[in-house]
């Protein structure tokens, strides 16, 4: 069921008016509740009508956000609102230490109005799924007392939860890479992790509101599973972890969950497999009269933070300063081109023939030198995409 946005409280928490102004305005759609210090945000969220998500600062006066936090998640009222908190240092001492007490993401100051909305939206749609799996859990414990005490229905029980634990062991596996959802079954919780060179690449689909308009919703979310699933399928060849999709975005990652040195050809090579792949789903299209889908990608390679967000719905996810370069890189792209950073490219450079773009401007990050992928040098796993699909 599709999260009503209108229908969500927002708490804002900041001593800064100005901040609060800014929120304001971008969370139009909302209802919005404020609080300028941390005993008052308490107060505000122990409420019978709490809010279904806290926008908290951290850097604030006799109370800050950590603190704040803490007494949220000890507090049985309010423990299950998820918090955003809000900083303009991403230190990982920080976010990691954010993530110990409870919270459920971080978001850099100053904020991005795209970047604002998204971490909104999948946090309150999390909320409503934990609620709902938490109605489900509640009417088969009912069930389950109404059970005769006889031995076949001990059997049949044993038998069905039996069942269930293999779908949520299977449903586990398939959200979460394979060694964290180990580490999450046998630990209940996953520890997050500072890697130092991880490749994160970006791919949205170019023009696709446009392209979308004249498609009914099944045929809509029939072309972007048709889309989607083959880049899965791309990603996974090329020994990367798919992290989410955003509307008509895509994102994955090389060197995560377990570090490794390949990760920047193995980004770059996944990223031009998809364009051969897109190039024909665009032929094919053509043929059938539907929209000729185009994808502009991004890749750069730095450190991230990785670690599990969620407590009964489960999200893997990265975070930092490469994530956010990586979806710069995307958007500062042309369709059908894999952009990448100067970082990425002195990675690899000796195997793949690229165009310099010079240094480029880019939204709230200065000038980033740029780089056009052309091709592979030599074959490899672009190389034989462009075979299979040309055939």
């Amino acid at each position: 069921m599709e999260t009503n946005m209108s229908d969500k409280t927002i708490l804002i928490v900041d001593d800064a008016p100005e901040n609060i102004a800014i929120l304001s305005g971008l969370l139009v759609d909302f209802k919005k509740k404020v609080a300028t210090s941390g005993a008052k945000a308490l107060e505000i969220a122990k409420q019978n009508s709490h809010p279904d998500l806290i926008l908290l600062d951290i850097e604030m006066p006799e109370m800050n956000g950590f603190e704040v936090c803490k007494q949220l998640k000890k507090d049985s009222r309010t423990k299950k609102i998820p918090v955003i908190f809000l900083t303009s240092n991403m230190d990982k001492k920080i976010t990691v230490e954010g993530f110990q007490l409870g919270a459920s993401d971080f978001l850099n100051k100053p904020f991005d109005a795209d970047e604002l909305m998204m971490r909104i939206k999948t946090q309150l749609e999390l909320a409503d799924a934990r609620e709902q799996l938490e109605t489900v859990v509640q009417q088969m414990e009912i069930s389950s007392g109404m059970l005769k005490n006889s031995s076949e229905e001990i059997r049949r029980q044993k038998k069905e939860l039996e069942s269930e634990r293999n779908k949520s062991e299977a449903l586990l596996l398939n959200v979460l890479p394979p060694v964290v959802a180990q580490e999450l079954k046998l630990k209940g919780s996953v520890t997050p992790l500072h890697i130092p060179i991880v490749s994160v690449l970006f791919a949205d689909l170019a023009g696709f509101t446009v392209l979308s308009n004249g498609l009914s919703p099944a045929e809509l979310v029939g072309e972007l599973s048709y889309l989607f699933v083959e880049l899965d399928a791309i990603i996974e060849r090329n020994n990367m972890e798919k992290i989410k999709t955003m509307g008509d975005g895509y994102m994955a990652a090389g060197g995560v969950p377990t570090p490794n040195g390949s990760n920047p050809v193995d980004a770059v090579n996944a990223g031009l497999e998809m364009l051969q792949f897109i190039n024909h789903a665009k032929e094919e299209n053509k043929k059938a009269g539907k929209p000729p889908w185009e994808l502009r990608i991004g890749i750069h390679t730095g450190p991230v933070i990785a670690g599990v967000i969620g407590k009964s719905k489960f999200t893997y996810d990265i975070w930092g300063s490469t994530v956010n370069i990586a979806a710069r890189l995307e958007a500062a792209g042309e369709p059908g081109k894999v952009n990448i950073s100067g970082i990425t490219y002195q990675l690899v450079k000796d195997k793949f023939k690229c165009s310099a773009r010079g240094k480029i401007e880019v939204k709230n990050m200065g000038k980033i030198d740029m780089y056009f992928v052309e091709h592979e040098v030599g074959s490899g796993a672009a190389a034989q995409a462009k075979l299979m699909f040309n055939s």
